[in-house]
């Protein structure tokens, strides 16, 4: 049996909408999204989100924590690929990525960080040190 969650969507569209508009405004402010793992995770590891994200902050970036994105909704019967819907248009306006424990241990993440070397961002290790990575190509011989 389906759910649908047409209000839920409608709320959504209009979230994304807003925040697309806010980063694509001309700045020169970087934008960094937080990235790791929440499934599984107690409290979907809420708190290293919410750690990351103040100190991007402190450091002056216009950080992004996909916690945030659906903040105050009821996601209950979201599955995980409703998630990644809403949050991968986020990822792909930063300019940077930054990587929390263990994001290698997430489908999730590890789907964002393919989608965040597509687009050739600067992806940073929770020790610091950017990621080197090989671009990928979608070309089709």
């Amino acid at each position: 049996m389906k759910t649908h969650h047409r209000p839920l969507q409608e709320e959504l569209v209009v979230k994304v909408q807003e925040e697309q508009r806010r980063l694509k405004q001309p700045q020169h402010i970087k934008k960094g999204y937080v990235c790791g793992p929440m499934t599984g995770v107690e409290n979907h590891n809420k708190e290293a989100f919410e750690n990351e994200y103040a100190r991007l902050t402190a450091l002056g970036l216009d950080a992004i924590n996909p916690h945030h994105i659906t903040e105050g909704m009821d996601v209950t019967q979201w599955k995980w690929r409703d998630f990644m819907r809403v949050d991968l248009p986020f990822l792909t306006f930063c300019d940077e990525v930054y990587l929390l424990e263990n994001w290698d241990k997430s489908e999730g993440a590890s789907f964002e960080v393919m989608i965040a070397q597509y687009f050739r961002k600067k992806i940073y290790l929770p020790d610091g040190n950017e990621m080197t990575y090989e671009p990928i190509s979608l070309r089709i011989a």
